[in-house]
């Protein structure tokens, strides 16, 4: 019964997982986007933990202060974007605490979830990514009903497709992974 909804909220879950980030030369040489693999494991309730392997796309942009990035994540049509600082050795530096917000919206489940990043790592080293992101996940999701029949005393009794009630959610995400730098930033 909790398979289809296992399946969608780690779907969504797994974008907060991604793997470190890849680095030039220093700082400012770390902007571009990355192509990015790695594993979730997703351990909320009511459902079953489980890793699912997964590829995302991170994007890395430069913010206005010295050091500053937005550091983008995304996958299966889901985003997610924190505000990042770079060290000159290529490490990245995570705000605490910062809120990921992501609306559920697949055929067969929907709902919101907050990811709240408990932990991030990351590190650019040569044009290659390398991150683990460590998320507290809150929320609510719904679940489709499928209709189906049942044969009761040679009666067919058929009920027709609905939406369970909406169930709170609450659990974690731990995700790394690691990728290549595929494109360098567009040039104003």
């Amino acid at each position: 019964m909790f398979g289809p909804i296992t399946l969608q909220v780690a779907t969504v879950l797994s974008i907060l997982g991604a793997g470190p980030i890849p680095s030039a030369s220093g700082a400012g040489g770390m902007a571009g986007t990355y192509a990015v693999a790695g594993t979730a494991h997703v351990s909320i309730s009511p459902f079953p933990a489980q890793d699912y392997p997964g590829e995302m796309t991170v994007t890395l942009s430069r913010g206005a202060a010295p050091g500053a990035f937005e550091l983008r994540l995304e996958a299966r049509g889901y985003g997610c974007t924190l505000q990042v600082r770079a060290d000159q050795d290529g490490s990245l530096q995570f705000p605490d605490r910062a809120t990921c917000p992501l609306d559920i919206a697949q055929p067969d489940a929907r709902g919101h979830v907050d990811a709240q990043l408990r932990m991030g790592r990351g590190r650019i080293v040569r044009g290659r990514l390398e991150m683990d992101l460590q998320f507290d996940v809150d929320g609510r999701v719904q679940m489709k009903i499928p209709s189906r029949t049942v044969r009761i005393f040679g009666r067919d009794i058929h009920s027709p497709e609905t939406w369970a009630p909406t169930a709170p959610v609450h659990g974690t995400v731990a995700a790394s992974g690691r990728g290549q730098r595929t494109r360098e930033p567009a040039t104003p």
